[in-house]
């Protein structure tokens, strides 16, 4: 059997190690990256091998020669990039007469069993196999989900917590049968899991996932290759070529061929480039030591180093930034080359309307904690979010401008949700909202009884969105998965079209459905919601529980759970049903929905009452503390 290793990758996320070393050949506990798969491919009885590569690929062809361990090596030159894909069929020739063959990337360190994996694709006599392997970290995988039989039933590339319905991960090594060769288009950039896997899919391939004994790493950047290199070791390694001096101290670190660490230096979770060179006495963290300098391995630890990737992720585009800790921020983005709009003081709403009204790229609301909206003024997907990364300053820094008049442009927005309410009497706490209702003729008077608060007399936005569906011409909406079943059930009755979206998408592909919310601002902020009621209030005459008795009785409750990035997982598979976004649990008397987040897990609780809500909540919480060893869990009902 033949076997391709994809090895064409530049490595970018691991510079500066790969400058002048292609990924494949940066050493891991003393031996290239691409050793480990050649060495699982010689078990498994591989007798061919091709390697496709690229960036600095006669480095690598030098550094392996013909033959590895029996099996004979060839080689394919990507001139321009062609995808995983896409240099899997630029080696079609290699793999002429071949039936089945083996596809693994260069890029992983892994020993896996891939006899036993082969073994089992013959059996099932599947179109395509993937080795999987389970891990805690699926944020930044292929999730893959499969059913009891081993087929995959689901891809998910680079989850948001919500999407992450297993912690199987795809490892990149496959096993195809010729039918997948055959469905690659020829000499384009091409890749397996946006690509090839999902049209194999489409048509009714069988496609199987099986989880192979072994170890598996990814070394995709600094502090990748780090936890790599320090768990296959069993704590720090330092190369043979090394030299640490005595009293210092070298912690869950990596020393590679050349380096020195002078006397009393400290090192704690830190690389050391080859030939480098650490001062005497100097104390790093979370470093990769190189060119005399130390550089920060964590992904974004400042408000400053944010600014900088969020330039560089929009390609100097407009930013808008509000929020008290907004300064950091604006600095950022205008050294990384971005265009910063300063929105002052503005809270969140406020900085999610302000993406929608000026077209902006996205903008952040940076107070509390750290909001990233996108162009609809909806949470950032993790698409966006996981580009966070590599943000320099520029050469040509961008500017910073005041955007002035946000509050304004919002109370008109407000306004213009309705037409005049000439002597409507009402009374509400919220300045935007108060001024926009008197704007409109409305008088605010503390005994009216219709008080606008948070949402329209205590009813939250679900129930104002079903007012407003129930009163005016709407078609189509788009509302997230998270919108009770029974708004969404009453759309439907109503002959409304309603297009589901998740809260924190996964990438850009539900961005059509997200723009529906540009246009109905209601959708989604409370504030324009309750406005747009008593419009309807004032048009219609007829009294606030008068317009509710027109809508279905559901209450909603919401608690939360602690959980570690595994008990998460454990929920998602055991909990419930996936649903979009997050797994849901029903009951005989409501349902609940499990959505785990950055922090833990968020549970979002339906019934026919607030109350009925808030208990199922708390039985969920329970449940889920028993599936995850006793944590702890606080109320967030309504």
């Amino acid at each position: 059997m033949k076997a391709i290793v994809m090895a064409g990758g530049n490595g970018t996320r691991l510079r500066p190690l790969t400058e002048n070393t292609p990924k494949p050949l940066i050493p891991v506990c003393g031996r290239p990256c691409v050793s480990y798969a050649l060495d699982m491919l010689a078990d498994a009885g591989i007798s061919e091998v091709t390697l496709t590569v690229r960036y600095r690929a006669e480095d690598i062809i030098n550094a392996l020669g013909d033959s590895w361990r029996g099996m004979k090596l060839e080689y394919m030159i990507e001139n321009e990039p062609l995808g995983t894909a896409g240099s899997v069929k630029a080696c079609a020739e290699f793999l002429r007469g071949e039936e089945t063959f083996v596809v693994t990337s260069a890029d992983s360190v892994c020993s896996m069993d891939l006899a036993r994996a082969i073994e089992f694709h013959n059996q099932r006599k599947a179109d395509a196999t993937l080795l999987l392997a389970r891990t805690s970290n699926v944020l930044e995988y292929g999730v893959v989900v499969t059913a009891k039989d081993a087929r995959i039933i689901k891809f998910i590339e680079k989850p948001a917590w919500g999407q992450a319905f297993s912690d199987t991960v795809n490892s990149g090594t496959y096993i195809f049968d010729r039918k997948a060769l055959d469905m690659i288009p020829p000499s384009e950039e091409y890749d397996f899991g946006r690509g090839l896997l999902p049209k194999m899919e489409r048509s009714g391939s069988k496609i199987f996932g099986y989880e192979a004994s072994g170890f598996w790493y990814d070394i995709g950047d600094p502090e990748q290759y780090l936890e790599c290199s320090v768990e296959l070791n069993g704590g720090s390694y330092v190369s043979e070529t090394a030299k640490v001096e005595f009293g210092s101290l070298v912690l869950d670190s990596v020393v590679m061929d050349g380096a020195s660490v002078g006397r009393g230096a400290s090192l704690e979770h830190c690389i050391i480039a080859p030939g480098e060179a650490v001062p005497a006495g100097i104390s790093l963290r979370y470093s990769l030591w190189s060119g005399g300098r130390a550089i920060n391995i964590l992904r974004i630890t400042t408000d400053y180093d944010l600014g900088l990737s969020l330039a560089a992720a929009c390609g100097g585009g407009r930013i808008g930034v509000g929020g008290r800790r907004r300064g950091e921020l604006l600095r950022g983005i205008s050294d990384g080359g971005g265009n910063a709009r300063d929105l002052g003081d503005a809270d969140a709403r406020l900085c999610a309307f302000a993406a929608r009204e000026y077209g902006l790229d996205c903008s952040v609301w940076a107070a509390k904690q750290t909001i990233i909206f996108d162009e609809q003024g909806l949470a950032a997907s993790r698409k966006f979010t996981r580009s966070l990364k590599d943000g320099k300053r520029s050469e040509k820094p961008g500017t910073v401008t005041a955007l002035t008049g946000l509050a304004s442009r919002y109370v008109y927005a407000l306004s213009s949700s309705i037409d005049r309410i000439d002597g409507t009497r009402f009374y509400s706490e919220d300045p935007y909202v108060r001024e926009a209702l008197e704007k409109q003729g409305g008088i605010c008077d503390p005994s009216s009884g219709l008080v606008v608060e948070d949402g329209l007399s205590g009813l939250d936005l679900w129930h104002l969105c079903a007012i407003i569906i129930a009163n005016e011409r709407v078609d189509e909406i788009a509302l997230p998965y998270i919108a009770p079943a029974a708004l969404v059930d009453f759309a439907f009755r109503r002959g409304v079209s309603v297009r589901r979206y998740a809260i924190v998408p996964f990438d850009e592909s539900e961005a059509g459905i997200r723009s529906l919310v540009r246009e109905q601002q209601w959708l989604c902020d409370e504030g324009t919601a309750a406005v747009k009621v008593i419009g309807i209030i004032h048009k219609t005459g007829r009294t606030l529980d008068e317009l509710k008795n027109d809508i279905p009785d559901f209450g909603t409750g919401e608690r939360d759970v602690r959980a570690s990035a595994k008990d998460r997982l454990t929920v998602m598979k055991r909990f419930g049903t996936p649903d979009g976004e997050g797994v849901v649990r029903v009951y005989s008397k409501g349902r609940v929905r499990a959505l785990p987040d950055a922090r833990g897990i968020r549970l979002i609780a339906e019934a026919v009452s607030v109350e009925a809500a808030n208990e199922l909540a708390g039985i969920s919480a329970k449940e889920i503390e028993k599936l995850t060893g006793g944590n702890k869990s606080g109320d967030r009902g309504q």
